[in-house]
């Protein structure tokens, strides 16, 4: 009930510090982790980290995720959650690390849960990223009255994998 109950394979939508920390701090818990970013020089940071398997695509590394971290700008997070919730399996569970909710909070999706970690640096970036970046970190869920409640539990232990607290808010 440790990695298979938290999940075996993740896909990040961005490879910045964030995402890349997700990632490393996955891989140092055993969680595989493919990522995609419209950048493809910051991927390529990412992945050359060790962070990341590079995916060509966003399908791609979508594909078998059992959790999608949608790291993206504030702008465009509830455009990239619902393309993302669309293009995942059924039992992808999707979260993200927006630092505002007021808009994600009107997509209602069972799979979705919004979150936002209390973690970062002054730069950003791969190369800033660290697998001990949530290490003792907050981490708050913000469910939404859709949310089911078995991929809020399965974020839950994610975020705890991570090394974080999850507070639900």
């Amino acid at each position: 009930a440790t990695a298979r109950a938290r999940a075996d394979r993740l896909a990040a939508t961005a490879s910045v510090l964030v995402a890349a920390s997700v990632a490393l701090a996955a891989r140092r818990a055993e969680i595989a982790s493919s990522g995609c970013d419209v950048a493809p020089g910051v991927l390529a940071e990412a992945s050359a980290l060790g962070a990341v398997t590079a995916a060509p695509s966003p399908e791609a590394a979508l594909a078998g995720a059992e959790l999608v971290v949608v790291a993206v700008p504030v702008g465009s997070a509830a455009d990239v959650v619902r393309e993302v919730l669309a293009a995942a399996g059924p039992e992808a569970v999707v979260t993200d690390v927006s630092s505002t909710k007021r808009i994600l909070a009107a997509i209602e999706d069972p799979r979705f849960v919004p979150g936002h970690p209390v973690a970062g640096g002054a730069t950003g970036g791969p190369r800033r990223a660290g697998a001990d970046l949530f290490d003792g970190a907050t981490w708050f869920l913000t469910p939404t009255a859709a949310t089911a409640a078995e991929s809020l539990a399965r974020v839950e232990r994610f975020v705890a994998a991570l090394g974080a607290h999850a507070v639900r808010s």
